[in-house]
């Protein structure tokens, strides 16, 4: 999501204003609805409050459980997270070797 986004880019040493400008200019639209899964997302989040899950990642993996697309990510939690309680969620991740190369 858009947050998750910005925090990649920004912990790259891009300005996170950029993900905004590119959104403004695009035709990305938002498959989630916070307001209309507030109650699964508030759920997720108190199910992994010992990672503890952040609001972007639990968006995330509700937009996974909703659309049952993967979620690219560097972050290791989301192996941690299940969809429906149970079933792994399809990540697209680097191979941990290219995240050390030069």
């Amino acid at each position: 999501m858009l947050t998750e986004a910005c925090f990649l880019i920004e912990r790259n040493r891009w300005p996170a204003t950029r993900v905004l400008e590119y959104v403004l200019e695009s035709e990305i639209r938002i498959g989630l609805q916070l307001e209309h899964e507030i109650e699964a997302i508030r759920g997720l989040m108190q199910r992994y409050a010992n990672v503890p899950m952040s609001l972007a990642d639990a968006c995330l993996v509700r937009l996974a459980e909703i659309t049952d697309l993967p979620i690219c990510t560097l972050d290791h939690d989301f192996a941690i997270y299940r969809a429906g309680r149970r079933r792994s969620l399809t990540l697209i991740t680097p191979e941990p070797r290219a995240l050390h190369e030069p």
